[in-house]
């Protein structure tokens, strides 16, 4: 993880500790779209500058890894590869095999200037079908024994339905377990394997609600599986926005409400109220200790947030890196 510079006095120690790496800069995906020429520029630049220590990967779809070009003059590239799925289990391992090969390809084209080290895939809808744990978790398995063959990489995966669905809280669950069942089984594996969960898009049904992303949060949590969101967090405190007609979720709510309810074993109900917050003043950063301080109170230690970020909450995909940044300046101003 990023060690935040020692020369940003607006920023205190457990703010910092708190967002290191945590951004992977999604430029490619709506609303912003950006051309990949664009979007590599963009993400080579934010490298260079003051708040790169917010920075992560670049999310690169796999479909799209022969277009990447990489600029002259030495910039590195740190990708976290979006897989292509499929809408069956046959589907999905016939794009995983296409995926795996163009990574190898174009690192080997690249060389020590590109890594990566991380695989996003949403699963197959079919594998659903008829909910098993066992089945699940021996899919996973599968899937990382693909991924690690040749290299370590950290897998997150991604349930296939809607927030709206009568079923997304039980495949949201069930995939988790099956993670869980197959961190258990295989821990001396290089990689690992996450959940991921999509908190937003460009429709108000695509924001699940806060019970539901708390529930998910802590089933993670209370599992051990390590955890990412995508979509929707483009600021760092939840809000109502009158352009999606609809309440976004807060980063700063979802992963400082994560690491405190995984330093003080906070329930999803608990969760909830840190996550609906709306109160910036509520959240309090010092040098020393992160306290919430909302219906109730709850603190980490700067200790506590490195190792709840290093192992569970792990970063987050968001399609600007501007909109955080900006955000955070005028809360901290």
């Amino acid at each position: 993880m990023t060690v935040p510079p020692t020369n940003q006095p607006l920023y205190p120690a457990t703010l910092q500790q708190l967002l290191a790496g945590l951004i992977d800069y999604a430029g490619l995906f709506p609303p912003a779209s950006l051309p990949l020429k664009t979007a590599v520029t963009l993400y080579t630049r934010y490298q260079t500058e003051p708040e790169s220590w917010m920075l992560g990967r670049f999310i690169m779809p796999a479909a799209r890894l022969s277009q990447l070009a990489l600029p002259s003059d030495g910039e590195q590239l740190s990708l976290s590869i979006l897989g292509r799925g499929g809408l069956t289990v046959d589907a999905f391992w016939e794009g995983l095999a296409a995926d795996l090969t163009a990574v190898s390809q174009t690192l080997a084209r690249y060389g020590q200037r590109l890594t990566a080290d991380v695989f996003e895939v949403k699963l197959p809808p079919s594998l659903f079908d008829q909910p098993d744990e066992q089945a699940t978790a021996a899919f996973v398995a599968e899937l990382v024994e693909r991924l690690t063959a040749e290299r370590s990489m950290t897998l997150f995966l991604e349930i296939p339905l809607p927030p709206t669905d009568s079923n997304w809280l039980a495949e949201t669950t069930g995939l988790i377990n099956g993670l869980a069942r197959w961190q258990q089984a295989h821990q001396e594996k290089r990689g690992g394997a996450g959940f991921k969960l999509r908190c937003g898009g460009v429709q108000p049904e695509d924001f699940p609600s806060v019970a539901q992303v708390a529930l998910a949060v802590t089933a993670c949590q209370a599992a051990a599986v390590p955890f990412k969101a995508t979509a929707g967090l483009h600021h760092p405190i939840r809000h109502f926005n009158e352009g999606v007609q609809t309440h976004m979720h807060g980063f700063l709510n979802l992963f400082g409400g994560g690491v405190l309810a995984a330093v003080n074993g906070l329930t999803a109900a608990q969760l909830e109220l840190i996550l609906a917050d709306e109160n910036a003043a509520h959240f309090q950063f010092g040098d020393r200790e992160f306290i919430w301080q909302g219906e109730q109170t709850h603190r980490a230690t700067l200790d506590q947030i490195r190792q709840a970020r290093q192992t569970q909450f792990i970063a987050y995909g968001g399609c600007s890196f501007d909109e955080p940044r900006e955000d955070l300046s005028r809360l901290v101003a």
